[in-house]
């Protein structure tokens, strides 16, 4: 038989509800009969991880650089402890969230993470989702970065006058060559080496797995065209310089009234 013992209300309630038992004789030392308890706080245990001030936790404290424009590619080093192979990484932007392409953990302090900041990506800071931490706000994106914009998405086809299909069979190729670069990497291989189209503040270039397609200044950009079907951009474009040079690319977006990257090109290029 297992004896309960109320006191206050909780006594004046059950009395109330079983008022027809009689008095009943409760003994003057419980203690005797129910030993106490030491009253404690939760358990570290228990308290949920939040990582902010325990010895030895998961924290970023500074990013270099702090900020970047859409479109921006770029080597971003953590500052911070406890830093790990294998942790988890996440920017909450204006407009887009993103992670990084790779973190390399250099030592427990410092880490190197390779950002790809995406178009869509709006002028604002960004928080850091760090595991299951959320930091204060280290990184902000800026139209009016002077970091390159890197259009990796971007393929190369060939220079000079080219018709429709001629440019469809190329991204063809392109496509295909550069998702076997992506698996290679995924597979553990090499890092690829730079590809895609730069915006530089001054000047535009193309990389082809490592290889100066061309580089020239801003200035010299006569004009951008698209190349359509039945009416829709066919994800094929071409810029064409002030020295007669015509260079042709594919690029993503059919099916809407103008491709996104072609947009992006058009306003960072000023044309």
């Amino acid at each position: 038989m297992v004896g309960v013992a109320l006191s206050g209300a909780a006594a004046s309630l059950a009395w109330a509800q079983f008022g027809g038992l009689g008095k009943i004789k409760l003994p003057k030392k419980l203690d005797k009969i129910i030993p106490k308890t030491k009253e404690t706080g939760p358990s570290q245990k228990d308290t949920p991880e939040t990582g902010a001030s325990a010895s030895g936790s998961l924290e970023i404290s500074m990013m270099a650089p702090d900020v970047a424009p859409p479109g921006g590619s770029l080597n971003v080093v953590l500052t911070g402890k406890a830093l790990s192979e294998g942790m988890s990484l996440n920017f909450s932007c204006v407009g887009s969230q993103f992670s990084p392409a790779s973190v390399k953990v250099e030592n427990p302090t410092r880490a190197v993470a390779r950002v790809n900041v995406p178009l869509g990506a709006q002028d604002g800071p960004c928080g850091i989702n760090v595991k299951y931490l959320q930091t204060k706000e280290l990184f902000r994106i800026a139209s009016s970065s002077d970091i390159p914009v890197v259009l990796a998405s971007v393929m190369y086809l060939g220079e000079g006058e080219m018709n429709l299909m001629d440019a469809m069979m190329k991204m063809g190729q392109a496509a295909t060559k550069q998702m076997q670069q992506s698996n290679w990497q995924e597979k553990g291989g090499e890092e690829a080496p730079p590809q895609g189209l730069m915006l530089a503040p001054d000047t535009v270039k193309f990389m082809d797995q490592g290889q100066l397609v061309f580089e020239k200044p801003i200035s010299s950009v006569k004009g951008i065209g698209e190349m359509m079907m039945n009416g829709k951009p066919a994800g094929l474009f071409r810029i064409v310089f002030t020295d007669g040079k015509i260079y042709n690319f594919g690029a993503s977006g059919q099916g809407s009234d103008e491709s996104g990257t072609v947009k992006f090109i058009r306003r960072k290029l000023g044309k």
